[in-house]
């Protein structure tokens, strides 16, 4: 269960820095003649890394079901 308890604490942590990450690319100053500035290149990499965290998590507890459907057979 520790995997799945980590798991969870780590999509917490995802989902907190997704909600961060878009509150700060909400502010953002809408400038098109700007081009792209580094401070949304910058979000761009924290949306990225929120969503490959959260793709981890899912694994991990996808592994973690996986593990105690199996430990369950050869017990049950």
């Amino acid at each position: 269960m520790e995997i799945s308890n980590h798991a969870l604490q780590g999509l917490t942590r995802a989902e907190a820095l997704l909600e961060r990450t878009a509150q700060r690319i909400a502010r953002l100053p809408v400038r098109p003649e700007a081009g792209d500035t580094v401070q949304l290149s910058e979000e761009m990499v924290r949306l990225l890394e929120a969503r490959t965290l959260h793709r981890a998590n899912i694994k991990s507890l996808q592994t973690a079901d996986e593990l105690t459907r199996e430990t369950l057979k050869l017990f049950g």
